[in-house]
């Protein structure tokens, strides 16, 4: 990825010109040779904020890998969850549980709006389609909604677990586990620890590094 920005950046061509241009005007008339004291300041300035910077990025790129994969670990958690605490019906289990992995989807599809790119592709939604994630009227839902996209699922995953919860409790068929409000408490944990995870990815990438550094 840095090879490729490097290259297609207008500005790393114009200081590789200016390097040539300079070269070239000391091979054709020899420059004032620029002493070791008058650039040692501006040398070890530059090496320190250079690592200062480096140091920096690699804390950002260290906090964007713990959400993802804080992400990614919520989605387990929340499988596992529906597997011990929901009946033993698959389709129940699989309502409930795949809303949140097409939220994660859906934050990782729609990043590239974070530097002006577009939204979710057609290509985009259609692999989260066959992956039977969500149907096309809830792809549709979320497309027209105007607030925090990955969100929609999630609200939606915790819906389908009140429904189930509450029509089981009815019937009298929820295992002696899942009576309990710890099992729905678990569940609403989850959730809201998944927006955290998205909130921050989306608003980290919104906020540009200052200008000084």
């Amino acid at each position: 990825t840095f090879t490729e920005m490097a290259l297609t950046s207008p500005v790393f061509w114009f200081l590789m010109l200016v390097n040539l241009g300079m070269m070239w005007i000391d091979w054709q008339q020899s420059l004032p040779v620029v002493s070791d004291k008058a650039i040692g300041i501006v040398m070890s300035l530059l090496t320190f904020f250079i690592v200062f910077y480096g140091t920096q990025c690699y804390s950002r790129y260290m906090m964007f890998y713990g959400h993802c994969v804080g992400l990614i670990g919520l989605c387990q958690e929340w499988s596992a969850l529906a597997k011990v605490y929901l009946p033993d019906d698959a389709t129940a289990r699989w309502n409930a549980a795949r809303f949140i992995p097409a939220s994660m989807h859906i934050l990782f599809y729609s990043l590239n709006q974070s530097e002006g790119g577009d939204a979710i592709t057609e290509q985009e939604w259609g692999r989260i389609r066959f992956r039977h994630l969500l149907t096309p009227h809830e792809c549709s839902l979320i497309t027209a909604y105007k607030g925090f996209k990955p969100f929609l699922p999630v609200m939606w995953a915790l819906q389908e677990v009140e429904v189930i919860f509450a029509s089981t409790l009815a019937t009298g068929s929820v295992p002696r586990a899942a009576r309990s409000v710890d099992a729905l408490s678990a569940f609403r944990g989850l959730a809201f620890q998944f927006r955290t995870h998205c909130g921050q990815i989306t608003n980290w990438l919104r906020n540009p590094v200052p200008f000084p550094y």
